[in-house]
């Protein structure tokens, strides 16, 4: 697998030949661990609008850094605020 800030594509072999799937990060929705569901040690799914990915890893270490490293390109511009944005919240002018 490989991941951009965009993009997270997966490849038949490590030599990155044959690519068999290209997702858009920004149409992912939800990003979780499904090793209770699937019965799978190490596995987590991501969804997008459109299909649901399975992915296992070696161990779980491994399985949070990408659940990690997914989950924040996944985040929405918009979504986060500045400095100031959130000190106005908090009533920190």
């Amino acid at each position: 697998m490989v991941l951009t800030p965009t993009y997270l594509c997966t490849y038949k072999t490590e030599d990155k030949k044959g690519r068999t799937e290209h997702i858009l990060l920004q149409e992912c929705m939800t990003i979780k661990s499904v090793d209770e569901e699937l019965k799978v040690p190490h596995s987590f799914r991501l969804d997008s609008a459109n299909c649901r990915f399975f992915f296992r890893t070696d161990d779980q270490s491994t399985k949070e850094v990408w659940i990690g490293s997914i989950g924040k390109y996944m985040i929405k511009p918009g979504v986060l605020r500045s400095k100031s944005e959130e000190d106005a919240l908090n009533g920190d002018y």
